[in-house]
């Protein structure tokens, strides 16, 4: 789809701003954050699934040809979850922390839920190893963690390879004190802590 084609950006945020597609990321969303475990939902909300279901919904816009014959709430659904499953996946993604297996499963097996509105779209298991230890990572970089943070972080908790339980033997990994270890360990953690809380303020805020 060309941008520079003014009749196409107007079709476009057209199909952006429909109040019926607005509603089904928010449809879509729901059907999600219920999967989303109640000590968790400090961490991810409602809104931060619409937010990334809306960044689904433009992509979804952008790629759009009407001449396909695909009505637009099936053919942007895809992208929609997407976006949502990318923003989970860093709070209950398969290798992530807070990974909660059961949920996993629930909400792979209960996507016939919504088929006949939600068709097509992607799902945790569908989304390869490789690729959910690159979205944790690129999440750890934006909350501002140093790559030896991220390296340390990674390893205590299993993200992307075996559990480092002894930091004695990450240290000699890494070639560096055990002492030096943990507190690469307590920074980290005290920067995800910080992030969590501002984010938590800035909620009450609105």
């Amino acid at each position: 789809m060309n941008y520079n084609d003014k009749n196409r950006k107007t079709e476009i945020i057209k199909l952006i701003e429909n109040p019926d597609h607005l509603d089904h990321v928010k449809k879509i969303a729901w059907h999600y954050y219920r999967y989303v475990p109640d000590e968790k939902r400090g961490l991810l909300t409602i809104e931060d699934l619409i937010s990334a279901g809306y960044e689904g919904l433009t992509i979804a816009a952008g790629k759009y040809d009407p001449k396909i014959g695909v009505k637009f709430t099936t053919h942007s659904s895809k992208w929609i979850k997407g976006e949502m499953i990318k923003e989970m996946i860093f709070y209950i993604g398969k290798d992530a922390l807070l990974f909660d297996n059961e949920n996993d499963q629930m909400l792979v097996s209960d996507e016939r839920g919504v088929e006949d509105t939600v068709i097509g779209g992607p799902d945790i298991g569908e989304i390869s190893q490789e690729e959910q230890v690159k979205i944790i990572k690129h999440k750890l970089i934006e909350y501002k963690l140093t790559k030896e943070e991220i390296t340390v972080y990674m390893a205590v908790n299993g993200i992307g390879c075996n559990k480092v339980t002894n930091l004695r033997v990450l240290a000699g990994q890494m070639k560096k004190r055990e002492m030096e270890i943990r507190r690469i360990k307590q920074s980290a953690e005290r920067k995800l802590k910080k992030y969590v809380e501002l984010n938590e303020q800035g909620r009450k805020r609105k």
